[in-house]
């Protein structure tokens, strides 16, 4: 008997743009992605990009082109969350997706929302880089400073050590 996958709860990848060709795979709001080749119906596991995010294999079955990789917040923002209001990409006045809650692991559509990279880079809740503090600057320069004195003496007796070798011989 043919099931029949509710489209109210799964999105068919291939009416996503940029993947017609992944016929046979769905995605819902809580980032799960299925999929259907073969007799059964079962879901992804993810694999993990170098930065943190869930992703997926797709493999592209209308010209049998290579697999896609595809992060799997990607997928869940372009089913749920509609179009972006300006182009997606990483270039300036492009759109992003963001995580709300800082977590890279948590695909969801309730977690997810469409922002530019201005405001992706100025939220509140972090910065990139904190400026260090005149304590936390002097004790830096106090490290490097012992790091330095420790390198020229390890120096110093290798030197030493090679003078005594040629003496010797």
């Amino acid at each position: 008997m043919e099931q029949f996958i509710d489209t109210q709860e799964w999105v068919p990848v291939h009416t996503l743009s940029g993947f017609e060709c992944c016929i046979e795979y769905y995605v819902n709001r809580e980032g799960q992605v299925k999929s259907t080749k073969g007799n059964t119906e079962r879901i992804l596991k993810y694999k993990y990009h170098k930065a943190g995010y869930p992703m997926v294999t797709l493999t592209q079955r209308l010209g049998r082109k290579k697999p896609i990789y595809v992060c799997v917040h990607k997928l869940v923002a372009f089913a749920f969350l509609g179009q972006p209001p300006t182009p997606y990409g990483n270039t300036k006045g492009c759109s992003l997706i963001d995580h709300k809650d800082e977590n890279k692991a948590n695909p969801s559509a309730n977690n997810l929302r469409w922002v530019s990279s201005r405001e992706n880079n100025t939220k509140a809740t972090y910065q990139r880089r904190p400026k260090n503090t005149p304590e936390q600057a002097a004790a830096a320069k106090e490290r490097q400073r012992i790091a330095k004195r420790d390198y020229m003496r390890r120096l110093r007796d290798k030197q030493k050590a090679v003078k005594i070798e040629e003496s010797d011989t």
